[in-house]
């Protein structure tokens, strides 16, 4: 910290005006729940929730228990399903017997974490269950196939010290693990390994039958007899299975493998691949199928014993696939039925013309439509009798976009009937109830099983129109009706240009939002947000607006959920749009000529993809976006205030409005390139990139966090990357940086944000370039700062409290004020200004820095607090600008100090 003492006088008037009147939304007619369809979620097991959820199992021989497997590294048994007050156990704590090891760190960041369990056919008798997860061992990524005990498979308790390794491979990025374990009909057990990570096959695994264990399906034989690799035959076995060839990833035990490969293997003793040669001693016999993506979850049809397999595309489509022995599904030749990354190269000899390529039964295009999608997770065929519409079909999601489809195949290949069922984000998996073969789905973020039931037909008690809502007293004019507050955000997300309206509602006049200063509020039930959205026709012209949508988000006693009303082209009135959401084109004269605008009204799935609940449902409803002036019941004033004075939040919670965060818009030069960027970052990125947030990243973009905090400068994203100096951020170098790249991509799969944007916000990208390649440079560490400074990281002039250059500010100030720590004459200047009847305090900006006044009526205690003065809440200042505070009028004596932060 920085001081500046200075004797000045306080003069401090308050403006008082009476408090706005808060008034019941009463004319509401907005239900507690979505409009009903044929189908639905419902929790599985009420009461019950999990950390990040990734695999339901049951075992053999028993229809009451079921385990869930959490990415976080945990294997979780519910004892009995049919209960009515379902309970969990803990079965085996992997990550803690993992982490409780020498030189073994369990990891679960990103697509990392205890990937799938399965149980042996004849688990009631030998007690075998076996995993997948990621770890590292001395520093080093594995992924690792184990085999565990259960003493006592009636028991809820796995032996912990019972873990046995059959194949530890190598792991050179954190993505595309497949990692999905399951015992087929045939008694072996099949495990999906993805293309190891980063994008468009980069690591070099997309069509090798002689390299690793990446790149395909695998199946093994986990039956060893007494007698296995001890036969005189020199084939280790004592039937026709086979032991496997060499390899570093199969870890021996008493210098054999923990399993034999299946003697009809497709590719055993195999002398030619894509017709190249290759020696069949060095072939992965393991295989049974290859050239997958991301083969994410599989599973198998319990009545016919097919094999269905959801494969993870790069950036054009997502890939179902029945899988068959010795198939070759063509990555990255091919990505579905499309042409892949390296579709015109060669790949170990061999080109895409060499390769007998097996197509999807259904590929879909990325995008946010109803048969589309982001990242297939792969699910289950219907067995069950509850539903029999859709019995023998095939129901899978796509994690992103968050639709749920049935599929049934047709005598036409790659034209299956396609139905989108309902819609659900961020289902990572499917199972099955051992009861009854209800189709089970594990939500990620939620930590809840849903259980898929089928609902009754729609009442019709859902409002048809916005004006049976009961927001509006009149529709022309948008006019709400008592008790419908205005509002409006200090940073809007980038909505392609759209202009947009808000409001909120709460039924009653006693229920209240719980303010925080930084983090998202929490909000009562029945709660009510409107957002209304119109474009111009001509861009730019505010006389040709169009009226496209309204959209209403609902907080529930469960979550919150969303719907959207479009309107009409007379403008008059706007319809409830269907679960699905829809797609418009709209025509928009652009100082270049027309251009036909894509637009998506969100599906109700889509909406709650946002609307989470570590966002805490409502987005922008918080502290630096209401931080502004507005108007409640007449009365104009600071928004959060007359909030407070109304009623909305509780009395005494709100400190000064003027030394709370509030977002910089994004041309406002005033402030610093960096503020400017954070606050873009919160909006757009920060409700899915945050700690435990829906996206599997690495990074988080809440703008009250350092910018240390958020690691994003050179550090890696927890997906694709297209070379490996690609960092998130990488000061200097836009060309470099991921997170800048996201946003300017034209690409629907890489483009960020995901959801709501068909249009690269222009402004936003020249901001991130000249941040990265201005400011950004400035954003050392202080270990950073002292390499630079002197030249290494031990020597005692190098210490934070050393002060070489004998002025009056030691190292850590140096730092702090980005001074030279080694010319006394290098120093931060701020700087008091006499002219006028009130002297003014003058300060110099400094990149990445956080700059507080503090006052004080004396010296004696030590009372030092924030100056409640407009401006004074941190917010960095642009660096090339001088910044002016008044001081106040003297009438008595006061002292002020600087304290600088690291943004």
């Amino acid at each position: 910290m920085i001081k500046l003492l200075a004797l000045a006088l306080l003069s401090n008037l308050l403006s008082l005006s009476a408090a706005p009147d808060r008034i019941a939304a009463t004319t509401l007619n907005v239900p507690d729940s979505p409009p009903a369809g044929g189908l639905t979620l419902e929790p599985a097991f009420p009461g019950l929730s999990f950390n990040q959820p990734l695999c339901i199992r049951s075992t053999p021989g028993n229809s009451s228990r079921l385990f869930i497997a959490e990415k976080t590294g945990d294997l979780e048994v519910i004892p009995d399903v049919t209960s009515t007050n379902p309970s969990k156990v803990r079965f085996l704590d992997v990550d803690g017997i993992i982490n409780s090891r020498p030189n073994e760190t369990f990891q679960s960041s990103g697509e990392q974490g205890l990937l799938s369990v399965a149980f042996h056919p004849n688990y009631p008798a030998n007690g075998y269950f076996f995993t997948v997860y990621v770890l590292n061992v001395n520093g080093t990524r594995y992924q690792r196939l184990s085999r565990w005990h259960d003493p006592n498979p009636n028991d809820n308790t796995a032996d912990p010290n019972s873990e046995e390794v059959l194949i530890e491979m190598r792991n050179q990025a954190a993505n595309h693990n497949g990692g999905d374990i399951h015992f087929g009909p045939d008694g072996y057990l099949y495990m999906s390994w993805g293309d190891e990570g980063l994008g468009n096959d980069d690591l070099n695994n997309g069509q090798f039958l002689d390299k690793d264990f990446w790149n395909g399906l695998m199946r093994i034989d986990v039956d060893l007899e007494p007698q296995d690799y001890t036969a005189s035959d020199g084939t280790g076995n004592d039937d026709a299975n086979i032991a496997p060839n060499s390899h570093p990833a199969i870890v021996l035990h008493n210098g054999n493998p923990l399993y034999e490969v299946p003697a009809d293997n497709p590719w055993v003793g195999a002398t030619s691949f894509n017709n190249q040669t290759v020696n069949p001693n060095n072939t992965r016999t393991e295989f049974f199928a290859i050239g997958f993506r991301n083969p994410w979850r599989f599973s198998f049809d319990s009545l016919t014993g097919e094999l269905w397999l959801g494969d993870v595309g790069q950036g054009a489509f997502e890939e179902v696939s029945l899988v068959k022995t010795g198939e070759n599904h063509g990555w990255a030749f091919w990505e579905g039925d499309a042409l892949g990354a390296h579709a015109n190269e060669t790949i170990n000899g061999a080109t895409r013309f060499d390769v007998t390529h097996t197509r999807p039964v259904w590929d879909y295009a990325r995008g946010s439509g109803s048969f589309q999608g982001r990242s297939v997770t792969g699910g289950v065929v219907y067995r069950g009798t509850r539903i029999q519409s859709l019995i023998g079909k095939y129901i899978f999601a796509d994690y992103a976009v968050g639709n749920i489809w049935s599929l049934e195949r047709t005598s036409t290949p790659g034209s299956p009937n396609v139905e989108r069922l309902l819609g659900e984000p961020r289902i990572a998996a499917f199972g099955t109830d051992p009861t009854n073969q209800d189709v089970l789905l594990a939500d990620l973020e939620d930590g809840i099983i849903h259980r898929l039931v089928v609902t009754p037909p729609n009442p019709g008690t859902f409002p048809e129109t916005l004006a049976e809502t009961g927001i509006f007293s009149d529709l022309s004019t948008l006019t709400p009706n008592p008790g419908v507050v205005a509002y409006d955000i200090n940073l809007p997300f980038w909505s392609d240009h759209a202009l947009k309206q808000r409001w909120f509602a709460i039924p009653n006049t006693t229920d209240q939002f719980t303010y925080q200063p930084n983090n998202t509020w929490d909000s009562p039930v029945g709660t009510v947000w409107v957002k209304h959205f119109d474009l111009e026709t001509t861009r730019g012209n505010p006389a040709t607006k169009k009226r496209i949508e309204t959209r209403l988000l609902v907080r529930t006693a469960s979550g919150s959920y969303g719907v959207s009303y479009k309107w009409n082209d007379a403008g008059t009135n706007a319809t409830l749009v269907s679960e699905a959401g829809e797609d418009l084109s709209l025509n928009i004269q652009t100082q270049s000529g027309t251009i036909t605008q894509s637009w998506r009204i969100p599906s109700y799935a889509e909406c709650a993809t946002c609307h989470t609940s570590q966002a805490n449902h409502s987005l922008s409803f918080n502290t630096p976006q209401l931080n502004r002036t507005g108007t409640i019941g007449g009365e104009t004033g600071n928004f959060l205030t007359l909030l407070q004075e109304a009623g909305y939040i509780n009395p005494g919670s709100l400190s000064n409005p003027d030394l709370l965060p509030a977002h910089p818009a994004l041309d406002d030069d005033t402030y610093s390139l960096e503020a400017r960027v954070r606050a873009y970052l919160d909006v757009n990125c920060a409700y899915c990139h945050q700690d435990q947030g829906s996206a599997p990243a690495s990074w988080d973009g809440n703008s009250h966090l350092s910018l240390s905090q958020t690691m994003i400068i050179n550090e890696l994203p927890s997906g694709t990357i297209l070379n490996p100096a690609d960092r998130l951020i990488v000061p200097g170098q836009p060309n470099r940086s991921v997170i800048l790249n996201r946003v300017a991509s034209t690409n629907g799969y890489t483009r960020m944000p995901a959801l709501g944007t068909n249009i690269i916000d222009q402004q936003a990208v020249q901001l991130l370039t000249d941040w990265i390649g201005q400011e950004a440079t400035s954003s050392l560490t202080y270990e950073d700062w002292r390499l630079a400074n002197f030249g290494n990281l031990t020597s005692p002039e190098g210490n934070p409290t050393a002060n070489p250059d004998n002025d009056s500010q030691n190292n850590l100030s140096e730092w702090l004020a980005l001074t030279n720590p080694n010319d006394p004459s290098s120093t931060f200047h701020p700087s008091l200004v006499s002219a006028g009847p009130s002297p003014s305090l003058q300060l110099p900006a400094i990149p990445g820095r956080r700059i507080l006044i503090e006052h004080s009526l004396n010296l004696e205690n030590n009372t030092w607090a924030p100056w409640p003065m407009p401006g004074n809440n941190g917010t960095p200042r642009n660096p090339n600008l001088m910044h002016q505070f008044t001081l106040p009028t003297p009438e008595t004596q006061e002292f002020f100090r600087l304290r600088i932060e690291p943004n």
